[in-house]
């Protein structure tokens, strides 16, 4: 097995009322650029009943070295995460339950992926994974039970972030999936619009149908191109609100989610 070498990471303290915790980030290594957006670990201890995600536009990797987590608005209810999840393209937010006592320590740890990351490391349409979260065992097999003893057999936390980029890196050298030019070029076209084209500009501007177009979409992204475009609409609002800015909040709310 090749020697990894520790991922370099930002460190980020937390101290309230709830508890304790720290949240540690991690760009991508170069060979992973465009694949992987960050990867990431949480880990300490909150006293939270339940936690509501809103909609993003990269899909989650998860790992858990912890007790379980439950995800009571995605059917059915009462499924209990243990050990390894994926997180697909959500266009309504998650509600995450701890499924232990609050003093209890959580540890998470992610590959965050934009679509067309996820969808050569995941080899499988995301349309399959798209507003749920899964399983990894049962998406990927065997091979998470290895990663997931390794996570738990290594306490250095930028060689764990490492370990988990390795597992990506793997994935992606064993994928068959081959990404489709129009769909390369639509995703591209959106994200760097943050969600702003017009699909029928897109369809017309590639010479493809709708139709050709949202079942492209359904692999390489997991929803429809109007669908994707709102969730990116949403997340530029969001990053704003976060850096400060002053909105006018009807104007976002015609751009974020009128069709």
């Amino acid at each position: 097995m090749t020697s990894l070498t520790p991922l370099p990471f930002q460190r980020f303290a937390y101290s309230s009322h709830l508890g304790e915790w720290e949240f540690l980030l991690a760009p991508p290594p170069p060979d992973l650029a465009g694949i992987v957006q960050a990867s990431w670990i949480s880990r300490g201890r909150i006293a939270m009943l339940y936690e509501k995600i809103i909609p993003q536009n990269n899909i989650e990797l998860m790992f858990n070295l912890e007790r379980p987590f439950g995800v009571p608005n995605r059917p059915p209810e009462n499924r209990s995460f243990r050990r390894a999840w994926i997180a697909g393209m959500q266009q309504e937010w998650l509600l995450v339950t701890p499924q232990y006592a609050p003093s209890e320590p959580s540890y998470l740890l992610s590959a965050r992926m934009p679509p067309l990351g996820a969808y050569r490391v995941l080899d499988l349409p995301l349309g399959e994974i798209a507003r749920d979260v899964i399983e990894l065992d049962d998406a990927l097999g065997a091979e998470v039970s290895g990663v997931h003893e390794r996570l738990g057999n290594t306490v250095d936390a930028g060689m764990q972030l490492a370990i988990l980029c390795d597992f990506v890196r793997r994935r992606l050298a064993r994928s068959e999936i081959r990404l489709h030019a129009d769909a390369r070029i639509a995703v591209g076209a959106l994200a760097k619009s943050h969600g702003a084209a017009r699909v029928e500009d897109l369809c017309r501007a590639l010479g493809v149908s709708r139709k050709h177009l949202g079942a492209l979409f359904h692999a390489h992204v997991g929803l429809t191109p109007k669908a994707y475009a709102r969730v990116l609409r949403f997340r530029r609002a969001v990053d704003l609100v976060q850096k400060g800015m002053r909105l006018d909040w009807a104007r976002v709310a015609i751009v974020a989610f009128i069709l």
